[in-house]
């Protein structure tokens, strides 16, 4: 339930059932005359009833409220149309608002079925996830209106200025927010304890875990005494997990830097394939497709870091992208 962390701001604790991360760290600042709810949950019953319950029991008007989403990702915008009033603003990055309002339009359709077959996704595999993927019907069903933040805008609630941090890589638009007061912050799924951010490809987007691994030391120089993951809790410093992390990827990349010299000329769905995963799955054909995309889309991020700095090289053949090792 509702727990307080510091004067006039509270977490909020929402069960995610049958995931693998648990629960997402909803953050709620109460204010004068108008209050901040971080993040919302996943658009499902169970969500909608566990955060009721705890604005419930803090007394929260969200006519009163604005909600502030630090990515795009169902798990924490799913509850905004549920949740916002018509007097809320709904902060989020422009670069994340423009993606959200776009699932739908036919030519991102037609991006995400062309990109994933080319990496060697079975069609009717990706058909099914593209029709029928659980996160679909998890995020807001129409286009909406957000107030744009921008790196380094100023939000004022509960008599704290929080910082907006961009911080790309999770997302191509993740913020992140400080209170140099509380030297507090709210980390989104950024920097996460216990389990490591997904880092994949987004379009438009060049070298996310490039990016990714940026933004990490960016927030590396803060000075971060209260560290609010959106995920679990906090079982170390923010500079001891950033280091964490940062091996971890160098280790992801030299595994697929690996697997690329064994086996030339893979599409990115084989290597992921052959990629160690944290999932109790008897081989690579048993993965549930959520799992499996996420699983590709972590295997073309460090596909493309390798790339950008030159140590493979891609080709296409009959309409699939191969890796082969440089020279």
């Amino acid at each position: 339930m509702a727990e307080q962390i510091a004067n006039e701001i509270y977490r909020l604790d929402i069960p995610l059932p049958d995931n693998p991360l648990k629960n997402l760290n909803s953050y709620f600042i109460r204010g004068r005359e108008r209050s901040l709810l971080i993040d919302t949950g996943f658009k499902t019953r169970g969500c909608f009833e566990a955060m009721k319950a705890q604005l419930e029991l803090l007394d929260v008007d969200m006519k009163k409220t604005d909600i502030f989403i630090t990515h795009m990702h169902a798990d924490h915008v799913g509850l905004v149309p549920l949740l916002a009033a018509d007097s809320s603003k709904v902060y989020m990055s422009s670069v994340d608002a423009a993606f959200m309002n776009s699932l739908d339009l036919p030519q991102t359709q037609d991006f995400l079925i062309a990109s994933n077959l080319s990496e060697g996704f079975p069609k009717e595999e990706f058909m099914r996830f593209l029709s029928h993927g659980p996160a679909r019907s998890l995020v807001t069903a129409k286009p909406m209106e957000y107030a744009y933040v921008d790196d380094g805008s100023i939000l004022y609630y509960g008599g704290y200025a929080f910082s907006c941090i961009l911080t790309p890589g999770h997302t191509p638009g993740h913020m992140c927010l400080y209170c140099d007061d509380l030297k507090m912050m709210f980390l989104g799924d950024h920097v996460l304890f216990g389990i490591t951010p997904n880092i994949v490809r987004w379009p438009d987007f060049q070298n996310s875990l490039g990016r990714y691994l940026e933004s990490l030391r960016k927030i590396g120089r803060y000075d971060i005494a209260a560290a609010l993951p959106a995920h679990r809790g906090v079982d170390c410093t923010v500079a001891d997990r950033i280091m964490s992390i940062i091996e971890h990827h160098k280790v992801r990349l030299q595994e697929v830097n690996g697997i690329i010299r064994d086996y030339p000329g893979l599409t990115a769905y084989e290597i992921a394939g052959r990629m160690r995963w944290d999932i109790q799955c008897d081989s690579w054909a048993d993965f549930p497709l959520m799992q499996k995309w996420f699983a590709v889309g972590e295997a073309l991020a460090h596909i493309d870091y390798l790339l950008d700095v030159g140590n493979i090289l891609s080709e296409k053949l009959g309409g699939l992208k191969l890796y082969r090792p440089k020279g």
